[in-house]
């Protein structure tokens, strides 16, 4: 019996089949995560923006496939008839009912190419399992509202939703007339990532000032490598944001990071900067629920398991100014969590304000809390620290050392150490801007050493102390920070 073999064509477009059936062995599914924060520079200038940078979050998109072999560095993600189709006018879906003849015209037999006399079907393939889904994401997130001359931030979140990484992307800024970024001339700004992995995210907080009120938007483009001003942009985004004079001064003061268990105070300075008095006036404070209160300023007003917290201020004169306090425990692990102020008064623009901190989970055996008695205090009066240093681990910590960064605005005047009831001899130095004890022998499990540290304000300003604590078994520091403000 003579033997057939299809037709050159024929076999092409089955090895392709073959090959694209091949790709998809190999696949599997990456378990690494991936954390960045770079800052945001001025693309025409050397200036540095101060970002705030949080921990990028990593999101698995739906498909966890790998892509067809091919160019790695290509951002778009591939279309499907790009993919499997050589043909543009080919159908996308494959019917394996449709025979060769129906599709494509056969090649003339040659000798060793016979004609066949059969009908043979192409196999169906699901395209989905081989074609990368999903795309890149740029969200900016602003507020509506903002007062001319204070700090409005832009959260910026890029997300590579494809099935595969991207290098070496751009997200520029455009400022608008009247909008700028402290500390530079310029009105064009950019963050880059050198790789986007597959499903990972990474976002950059911009702080920028309008100097005059209206309406102003800025545009965000994503952009490729060796993108140019005259090609389009992959991405954009237009964020507008309604700017009008101030009506008060408000600001949060607080912590950038603390681990579950800690706590974390916040200071509010409310101001009325106009010439005239503002009556009934009331400020507002809503907070995540990693939060929960312990000390709150006098004359709160709130409901209990309720995240808001009320002041009634009455008139607050001319050029006058009143400060609220706030101190939290922090429950448990967050990325981002946060502490909003308004304040409010009758016929008048609100004024909105926000603070957000990183609530880590607790690591290593050692714990250490430091805090102030007293907010604010003058120069030349006297303050006191508590420091608190907690053995969670089942066994003794042994040389357990702590060091407080000092800030040059205060002096130390005294410093000492208990365990439980009883009082150390342990000593203390002050050199190069840090308060060193003398290591600790031994600290039991579950015990505690308190401190307590007597410091005088040379200067006015708002300052903070680090304190850092290493055992034998805590070589890594736990560390935890307090702020501070000093008054003339």
């Amino acid at each position: 019996m003579r033997s057939h073999s299809p037709p050159s064509r024929f076999r092409s477009g089955l090895a392709l089949v073959l090959v694209c059936l091949t790709g998809c062995a190999g696949m599997g599914r990456s378990q690494q995560t991936f954390r960045w924060a770079e800052p945001i520079e001025s693309s025409r200038s050397s200036t540095t923006a101060p970002l705030g940078a949080q921990p990028g979050r990593v999101q698995r998109p739906a498909s966890p496939r790998r892509p067809p072999s091919g160019d790695r560095s290509k951002i778009e993600p591939r279309q499907p008839q790009e993919a499997q189709q050589p043909n543009p006018t080919d159908s996308t879906d494959v019917d394996p009912g449709r025979h060769l003849e129906e599709t494509d015209t056969p090649t003339e037999p040659t000798e060793t190419e016979p004609r066949t006399s059969g009908k043979l079907s192409v196999p169906s393939i699901d395209l989905e399992e081989i074609i990368p889904i999903g795309e890149l994401e740029l969200e900016v997130r602003a507020p509506d509202q903002s007062a001319v001359d204070r700090l409005t931030t832009y959260h910026i979140t890029l997300r590579n939703s494809t099935a595969e990484p991207a290098n070496n992307l751009s997200v520029v800024c455009r400022l608008p007339q009247g909008v700028r970024f402290p500390g530079s001339d310029s009105d064009e700004l950019a963050a880059t990532t050198g790789r986007l992995e597959q499903g990972e995210t990474k976002e950059w907080d911009l702080s920028l000032i309008a100097d005059s009120s209206g309406s102003k938007c800025c545009v965000f483009r994503l952009q490729p490598e060796g993108h140019r001003d005259c090609d389009p942009p992959t991405v954009e985004r237009k964020v507008c944001v309604e700017f009008f004079d101030r009506q008060f001064s408000l600001e949060i003061l607080g912590p950038t990071k603390r681990v579950e268990t800690d706590r974390a105070e916040f200071v509010i300075n409310v101001g009325n900067p106009s010439d005239k008095p503002r009556e009934r006036v009331q400020l507002q404070i809503s907070f995540d629920r990693v939060f929960e209160p312990r000390d709150v300023t006098e004359g709160a007003v709130g409901t209990p398991g309720s995240p808001i917290l009320t002041w009634d201020l009455g008139t607050l004169e001319a050029g006058a100014k009143r400060q609220i306090q706030v101190e939290f425990d922090c429950k448990s692990p967050a990325r981002r969590a946060c502490v909003r102020a308004e304040i409010t008064s009758p016929g008048m623009e609100p004024e909105q304000e926000e603070a957000c901190v990183e609530v880590a989970a607790q690591s290593g055996s050692l714990t250490v809390k430091l805090s102030d008695r007293v907010e604010p205090f003058r120069v030349g009066s006297r303050g006191i620290y508590d420091l608190r240093v907690k053995n969670l681990d089942v066994k003794s910590a042994r040389k357990v050392a702590i060091e407080i960064r000092l800030p040059e605005e205060l002096v130390v005047l005294s410093a000492k150490l208990k365990r439980g009831d009883e009082e150390l001899e342990v000593q203390y130095s002050v050199r190069d801007d840090k308060l060193i004890f003398d290591p600790v022998d031994c600290l039991p499990a579950d015990e505690e050493l308190i401190g307590v540290i007597e410091v005088e304000g040379v200067s006015a300003g708002r300052v903070q102390l680090t304190a850092s604590v290493t055992s034998s078994l805590n070589p890594q520091p736990a560390t935890t920070s307090e702020l501070t403000v000093i008054e003339r």
